[in-house]
């Protein structure tokens, strides 16, 4: 264990056992251990301040504050045993702070002060009473009542009831009472004679919610559990916890109390928060990108630093070796989180090669996606300690000029030359050094909270580009060989190719933007089997893209053929296949639904409708460009108007409402289907 974490221990039982010092401050009795402990205090707080110089003149002050405690520790009875025996001799307490209450201390009970009590002159009929006792707010205390004959009777009957009269059982002259209801004929209490009656008289009200249930049982001179000490100090407990300044009989009693139970624990508290600011000073903190480099700045007058070239040079080498020092330290508690960090980075290192099998756009979608990868997963802390060494030398270089000009002749000429060059402010150069820090560590403690999503990201990445190269070599010649097994000639399936790639194209540029939302930290809760939701929506995309792969190498050819030797059967056998491709989208879109609603915030659902739209509206492009491009003037203007328009439906004033969202995703898929049948119906014509 350190030496600071040994003091602060030392410290922590030194704060603690002050609390029981006598601090007899006016010093009748004890006037000697007053002085002593008072000197002892301003020791300690000095002791306390000093904790901010260097670790090193930290560890000499142990052996001081050991004395110091023991010397506490010989003198901490005396000043909580006389209010003990203070509280020994006295029942009834008003409080400084509570002026509006009174306690008993036999009971713990507190009734009101009916010197400060709205209520105490006029009569009220027993159901006003019960009324008003319910909303009673008193001195911060609720949940009043109104007191029963017994605890009535057990308050007055000794005649030491305060504001009472000491000849008989009156309260300020007054002798009805409202009681909590007994019975019909009998809720009130007449002081008189501690008769009880039914009359509209006042109210009194008691409190009991400073004490225990045990309270009157563990203070009680019978009570062989617990000895007089302990009992008394029960009563005692009940003024600390609940922070009540007690008024003694005893004027002196009342003044010490303040002073170990109020003034001291203030002036603890305030110690201990700038000791607390003190520590966290000389603490190596950890840095993070939260890291508030101006930490950094207190030890530094940033004023005269600016104002001085030679003060310059040394504040920015010592606060760039003092940003190096965490960085390292950092370094060495973070190894694993880097090492794993920068395995990753290395898959993503190698220069992206253009492929020839990939058009210009494909192969530009293919480099965008390994460049986006590596900027988020190359780390580079060489590349920021460089940075940082290069601030350093270049002040190290103002340094070497100094000593080069104070060697010359003309020194006085070229100081001045030097003294009026333009140069950054010490603030800037230290917040630039902590951003150049800050960009870096917002890479791992992004990796470090997600490393199951980034490492799954990185594998998707690069088996969605691996993927997209085998579709257009692999694929493309088994998809070549299957049609020109069934005499399809050329023109033909290369249409079909063409078709295929434009969806799979637009697949694939989908890609992205969901790891990129993810990166950013949405769409990143954890769903079904530890899957996220970037994740799942992934999963769905690649299910859809497999569909579309699948058709094209299964069933397109079948489509053809069975409208192969028709009138029209070319037109025919596009509209089908289009209306098979729908069922795959509408799939998706069905399937996407049930993410979408999971999630709660708005903008999040909002970001997957966006998202989903060019996928949602693949089919029906295809469609009016097939017709614009083949000039069907058979089709009607009406019917491509009413096709057209399923472009606009707007499901995001759905974005609230799952039913209405199913409802409307049913509409759009029969609208679609109508509508196809529609378009091959009039082609027949």
């Amino acid at each position: 264990m350190s030496d600071i974490n040994i003091l602060l221990m030392q410290q922590e039982g030194l704060l603690t056992k002050i609390r029981e010092i006598e601090a007899t401050c006016e010093g009748i009795d004890n006037e000697d251990n007053a002085k002593i402990i008072s000197k002892l205090n301003i020791k300690h707080a000095k002791f306390s301040a000093e904790k901010i110089s260097l670790s090193v003149k930290l560890s000499n002050l142990e052996d001081e504050l050991n004395r110091i405690s023991e010397e506490i520790r010989g003198l901490s009875g005396a000043g909580v045993d006389r209010i003990l025996q203070a509280i020994k001799s006295q029942r009834w307490y008003f409080f400084k702070n509570k002026p509006r209450v009174i306690m008993d201390k036999d009971t713990g009970i507190l009734w009101a002060n009916l010197d400060y009590f709205d209520y105490a002159t006029v009569n009220r009929s027993h159901e006003e009473a019960l009324e008003i006792t319910k909303t009673l707010q008193i001195d911060g205390y609720s949940n009043w009542d109104l007191p029963t004959y017994d605890e009535f009777k057990d308050a007055v009957y000794t005649k030491t009831f305060p504001l009472g009269n000491k000849k008989n059982y009156t309260i300020k002259d007054m002798y009805g009472f409202h009681l909590n209801k007994v019975s019909d004929d009998s809720h009130s209490i007449n002081l008189a004679d501690l008769t009880m009656g039914n009359y509209n008289e006042k109210m009194e009200p008691i409190n009991k919610s400073i004490i225990t249930i045990d309270y009157k049982n563990n203070i009680s001179p019978n009570n062989l559990v617990y000895t007089e000490i302990e009992r008394l100090q029960f009563t005692l407990n009940i003024f600390v916890n609940n922070e009540l300044w007690p008024l003694f009989n005893d004027d002196e009693i009342t003044h010490l109390y303040k002073k170990i139970y109020f003034e001291k624990p203030a002036l603890l508290k305030d110690l201990n928060e700038l000791q607390a600011q003190i520590d966290s000073l000389q603490q190596v903190i950890l840095l993070s990108s939260t890291f508030d480099y101006n930490s950094l700045l207190l030890k530094y007058d940033i004023k005269a630093i600016d104002s001085s070239i030679i003060k310059y040079h040394k504040a920015v080498v010592s606060v760039i070796d003092d940003f190096m020092d965490k960085l390292h330290y950092y370094e060495e508690i973070k190894s694993e989180i880097i090492r794993d960090f920068n395995v990753i980075g290395l898959k993503l290192s190698k220069k992206y090669d253009e492929n020839p099998n990939l058009s210009k756009d494909e192969n530009t979608l293919i480099e965008k996606r390994q460049i986006f990868f590596k900027k988020h997963f190359e780390l580079g802390m060489n590349s920021v300690n460089s940075k940082l060494l290069a601030i350093k030398r270049q002040a190290q270089d103002i340094e070497d000029r100094l000593e080069a000009i104070n060697s010359g002749d003309n020194g006085l000429k070229e100081l001045a030359i030097l003294e009026k060059e333009d140069r950054a402010s010490f603030n800037f150069i230290v917040e630039n050094a902590a951003t150049i820090i800050k960009n870096a560590l917002l890479k791992i403690e992004y990796f470090e909270e997600n490393r199951k999503f980034a490492s799954s990201a990185v594998t998707l990445w690069y088996s969605w580009s691996e993927d997209y190269k085998v579709f257009k070599s692999t694929l493309k010649d088994d998809f070549k060989n299957t049609c020109e097994d069934d005499n399809i000639e050329s023109e033909i399936y290369n249409g079909w190719y063409a078709d295929w790639q434009k969806k799979r194209f637009v697949v694939e540029e989908r890609f992205l933007p969901l790891i990129s939302r993810g990166l950013d930290g949405s769409l990143i809760d954890v769903m079904d089997n530890e899957t996220t939701v970037s994740e799942k929506v992934i999963a769905l995309l690649q299910e859809y893209k497999v569909g579309i792969d699948k058709f094209y190498l299964e069933e397109r050819k079948h489509i053809y053929q069975k409208f192969a030797f028709q009138a029209g059967g070319d037109l025919q056998e596009k509209f089908e296949a289009e209306s098979e491709l729908y069922k795959l989208v509408s799939k998706l879109q069905k399937d996407l639904q049930s993410i979408i609603f999971s999630l709660e915030k708005s903008e999040d659902r909002l970001f997957l409708l966006k998202w989903a739209e060019k996928l949602l509206d693949l089919q029906v492009d295809d469609i009016l460009d097939f017709v614009k491009n083949k000039e069907l003037s058979k089709i009607s203007l009406n019917v491509l108007t009413e096709f057209t328009d399923l472009k606009r439906k707007n499901f995001e004033v759905y974005i609230s409402d799952s039913k209405a969202y199913s409802q409307e995703l049913q509409r759009r898929e029969k609208e679609y289907n109508a509508l196809i049948f529609k378009m091959r119906k009039e082609l027949m014509k």
